[in-house]
C-alpha cells in the first residue's frame, strides 16, 4: 500500500543540484525534471492531492539524487546534502503516486467554499480547477477524473450542490463527457452525526467513457429524514430512476434532474419568466448601521408612501423589502433603510454600498426571500418599498397577480426542486422558470390571488409588528361582541371576558386559514392542469404550508399584555386605533389623540401643531374623563412585590384590564391570563408579576 502524507519542496527548492548525479550520462535531463518537479511541489501541504505533478522518469530521478556525489570534504556548504537526499526521495515517492493513473479512484473529499480558502489555495484552484473553484469538493471531482485512466471509475460522496448551482454549470458540462453509472442521492441527514438541512449529500460512480445516450441508474433518497430510513428505502429498491444525461441540458442550467419525466421536460419548451418580468436586486448598504426595524426610529422620520425620489422630502427612513420568514402572499414588512437625501449618509460613510436599479424604487412587484430555511415563498411588494439583496423583486407591468399565483403554486415548488433544491434562490433561478400565460384562466386566477393577499394582509396586521396594526384582536373582539350584545345577536359569549374574546379570535383565524388553504388548492389545480403535470403533482396543500396564523393562547395572551404595556406608554389607546405616540414629544401630539376637543387645528379640527403650554395644562385636567391614560413619567417599575402601589406595573395592568374589559370580570380575566402564562405563582397576580419579571422584559 502506498500510504503517504503530502510533503512540500519549500525547504529544498533553492538547494543547488549541480553536485548531484555527476556520474550519470543523463544528469542534465534528470536535473531539469527534478527542478520542475520541486517547483510543482512548492506549498504542496497547502494543496494536498490537488497537486498534479508532471510525469517524470522516476527511476532516473532517484538514481540522480542517490548517485555518487562529488562533495569532497564535509563543510558548512555540504553538511545538508544527506537531508536533501532523504527529502527528495520522499517527494519522488509522493509525486509518483500523484502522477499515476488508476483503475478506480474512491474518496470522500474535503468540503470548503471559496470564501473560506486561504489566498494561496484560492489562487491555486482558480488557475488549476476553474470549473470547480466554488468549493474544494468540486475541485476534487475534477482531480479524481484526472487520476482515473480511460475506462476507469471514480466513486465519491460529496455535497449535492454541484448537481444544481449555476457556479458548477461548467463542471456539469465537463461531466457529461463521462458516464454517470449510478447515484444514491442522499440529501439531508444522511449521517446521524450531521444534523440540519445545510449538508446535503450525494454518492455516485462515474466511468471515464462517453457512450451516446447512456442511461445511468439513480436512487432518490431525499425524503427519509434518518440514516436508517434512507438505507431501508435504498435496500427496498424504492425511488429508483433510469435517466439519460443527454436530457439534462434541455432544462435551463442543465441540472442533474434525473427524476423528471418527459412531460416535465417538455414544459421547458415554453418561454421563461424572464421574458415577462424585470427581476432585480437593489440596495446594498454595506453596513447594518443603515437598516432598522420600522418601530425603532420615530414614526415621524419614516415615509411609508413614497412614490419617487422627488417625493422623498426630508424623511430619513423608507420601507425596505428584505427576505424574512416563510410567508406567502403578503407580509414580512418590517425593515426600513436610511436613504436620507438620496442616500447621502451611506455615500459619505460606506465604501462598498450599492444603490442599484434605482428606476424601480418604490414600485409594486413580487418578492421572495433569497435565503430560506426550508422552501421559498413569494409575496406582493407594496407600493412605496425599496428592495435589497436578500429580497429581490420581480417587476411586471401586466398580469402581476397571475404571475404571483403561479409562483405560489406547487408547480413552481416542483420546478425549483429540479433546478435548485438548495436553500439559496438567486434571481437567475426564478427568471428561468417556464411561464405559460393562459388568458382564459387569468380571469379565474386573479380574484383568488386578490383574496389571498387580503387574507394574508389581515393576518399580518393583527400583530403589532405590522405598521398597519390598529388594535389587539382580542380588544377588537370585545368591541365587536359588545356591539352584538346591544343588538341582541351575541351567541352565548360575554364580551367582557378575555377568554370569550380569544375564542372569537380563534374562530376568525380558523376561517382565514381555511379560506386561504381552499384558495391555494384551487390555484394548484389550475396550474397543474395548465402545465399537464397531473401525474406528478396533486393540488392538496399541507397545513404547515399555509402561512397565516392560527390562534395560540400563550402567544396571543402574551401579545395582549404587550399591547396593554403599549397603552401604558401611550403607544396605543383604548379610545383610538393605530399608533398614537411613536417618537413624538408627549405634548405635541398625544393629548389630542385622547382629548380631541382640546385645541384646534385648521378649520377647527384638532391638530398637534397648535398645542401651546397653556392648552396642555388645561388638557391635563380632563385626563380622568378618559378610559385609560398613560404613565406621565414614561417609566414603569417592575418589582418583585407591590411596593409602589399605583406606580407598579401589575397594578397598572389590572387598571388597563378594568378599562378594557370592565371591573366585574377583572378576576376572571386575570385567572385566564395566568393559566395561559403557565400559572407560576400562588395567585394570578403573582403569575403576571413573575411573567413581567422573568419573561416580558
Amino acid at each position: 500500500p502506498n500510504v503517504a502524507y503530502i510533503q512540500e519542496s519549500n525547504d529544498v527548492l533553492d538547494f543547488p543540484l549541480d553536485d548531484f548525479g555527476w556520474t550519470l550520462p543523463e544528469a542534465d535531463k534528470a536535473r531539469t525534471q527534478l527542478e520542475n518537479l520541486l517547483a510543482e511541489m512548492k506549498d504542496a501541504r497547502e494543496y494536498g492531492s490537488l497537486v498534479k505533478p508532471t510525469p517524470c522518469d522516476w527511476s532516473l530521478l532517484e538514481r540522480f539524487i542517490l548517485s555518487g556525489a562529488n562533495w569532497g570534504q564535509v563543510d558548512f556548504d555540504t553538511l545538508d546534502y544527506e537531508r536533501v537526499q532523504d527529502k527528495v526521495c520522499d517527494l519522488l515517492k509522493i509525486a509518483a503516486i500523484l502522477a499515476q493513473k488508476y483503475d478506480a479512484v474512491i474518496t470522500n473529499p474535503p468540503y470548503m467554499g471559496g470564501a473560506n480558502m486561504s489566498g494561496k489555495l484560492s489562487e491555486f484552484v482558480k488557475k488549476r480547477y476553474p470549473d470547480g473553484k466554488a468549493d474544494l469538493f468540486a475541485c476534487f471531482i475534477e482531480r479524481c477524473l484526472q487520476f482515473a485512466r480511460e475506462r476507469g471509475y471514480v466513486a465519491m460522496i460529496t455535497q449535492h450542490s454541484w448537481m444544481f448551482l449555476s457556479s458548477f454549470e461548467k463542471l456539469r458540462t465537463k461531466l457529461r463527457l463521462t458516464d454517470m453509472v449510478n447515484m444514491a442521492h442522499l440529501g439531508p441527514r444522511a449521517f446521524e452525526e450531521i444534523g440540519g438541512e445545510v449538508v446535503q449529500s450525494t454518492s455516485f460512480v462515474i466511468r471515464r467513457t462517453h457512450i451516446s445516450e447512456y442511461a445511468g441508474t439513480y436512487c432518490r433518497l431525499m425524503e427519509p429524514t434518518t440514516e436508517k430510513g434512507k438505507r431501508d428505502m435504498f435496500l427496498s429498491h424504492e425511488n429508483f430512476y433510469v435517466a439519460k444525461q443527454s436530457n439534462f441540458p434541455k432544462i435551463p442550467g442543465a441540472p442533474v434532474a434525473y427524476w423528471i419525466g418527459a412531460q416535465t421536460i417538455s414544459v421547458y419548451e415554453n418561454r421563461s419568466l424572464s421574458d415577462y418580468v424585470d427581476c432585480k436586486s437593489g440596495i446594498m448598504t454595506g453596513s447594518d448601521d443603515y437598516i432598522r426595524l420600522w418601530f425603532e426610529p420615530a414614526l415621524s422620520n419614516i415615509k411609508f408612501d413614497c412614490r419617487s425620489f422627488h417625493d422623498m422630502g426630508d424623511y430619513r427612513w423608507f420601507p425596505l423589502n428584505s427576505g424574512g420568514e416563510f410567508r406567502k402572499w403578503y407580509g414580512n414588512n418590517q425593515k426600513i433603510v436610511n436613504l436620507w437625501h438620496n442616500g447621502e449618509d451611506i455615500r459619505t460613510h460606506v465604501v462598498n454600498f450599492r444603490l442599484r436599479n434605482r428606476k424601480h424604487y418604490f414600485k409594486r412587484g413580487i418578492t421572495w426571500g433569497r435565503i430560506t430555511s426550508s422552501q421559498i415563498a413569494f409575496r406582493e411588494v407594496i407600493e412605496g418599498s425599496l428592495f435589497g439583496d436578500a429580497g429581490p423583486v420581480a417587476f411586471i407591468e401586466n398580469g402581476r397577480k397571475y404571475v404571483l399565483g403561479f409562483l405560489c403554486s406547487k408547480v413552481v415548488k416542483y420546478l425549483l426542486l429540479i433546478s435548485n433544491p438548495t436553500l439559496n434562490f438567486q434571481v437567475r433561478d426564478i427568471v428561468a422558470l417556464p411561464l405559460v400565460l393562459d388568458k382564459e384562466k387569468e380571469a379565474v386566477v386573479e380574484p383568488l390571488v386578490n383574496d389571498n393577499i387580503m387574507i394574508s394582509h389581515a393576518d399580518w396586521d393583527a400583530f403589532e409588528t405590522s405598521w398597519d396594526f390598529d388594535c389587539h384582536p382580542m380588544v377588537k373582539a370585545h368591541r365587536d361582541n359588545a356591539g352584538y350584545k346591544k343588538a341582541g345577536i351575541l351567541q352565548g359569549r360575554n364580551p367582557d371576558l378575555v377568554q370569550d374574546c380569544f375564542i372569537q379570535w380563534g374562530t376568525d383565524c380558523n376561517l382565514r386559514f381555511a379560506r386561504l388553504k381552499a384558495n391555494e388548492e384551487k390555484l394548484n389545480r389550475i396550474f397543474i392542469d395548465i402545465y399537464g403535470l397531473q401525474n406528478e403533482l396533486t393540488p392538496e396543500v399541507e397545513d404547515r404550508d399555509v402561512t397565516v396564523r392560527r390562534a395560540n393562547v400563550q402567544r396571543d395572551v402574551r401579545s395582549l399584555i404587550s399591547y396593554a404595556v403599549g397603552c401604558m406608554f401611550g403607544r396605543y389607546s383604548l379610545d383610538s386605533d393605530g399608533l398614537i405616540l411613536a417618537g413624538q414629544k408627549f405634548s405635541e401630539k398625544f393629548v389630542f389623540a385622547y382629548v380631541p376637543y382640546a385645541g384646534t387645528g385648521v378649520s377647527g379640527n384638532p391638530g398637534p401643531r397648535t398645542a401651546k403650554s397653556g392648552c396642555f395644562l388645561k388638557v391635563q385636567e380632563e385626563w380622568k374623563s378618559c378610559d385609560f391614560w398613560p404613565v406621565e413619567g414614561n417609566i414603569i417599575p417592575i418589582t418583585d412585590e407591590n411596593y409602589l402601589s399605583e406606580e407598579d406595573i401589575v397594578t397598572r395592568f389590572c387598571a388597563w384590564l378594568t378599562a378594557a374589559f370592565g371591573a366585574e370580570t377583572l378576576e376572571q380575566n386575570l385567572s385566564f391570563i395566568a393559566d395561559a402564562l403557565g400559572n407560576t405563582g400562588r395567585t394570578p397576580r403573582e403569575t403576571v408579576r413573575a411573567y413581567f419579571l422573568n419573561d416580558f422584559f
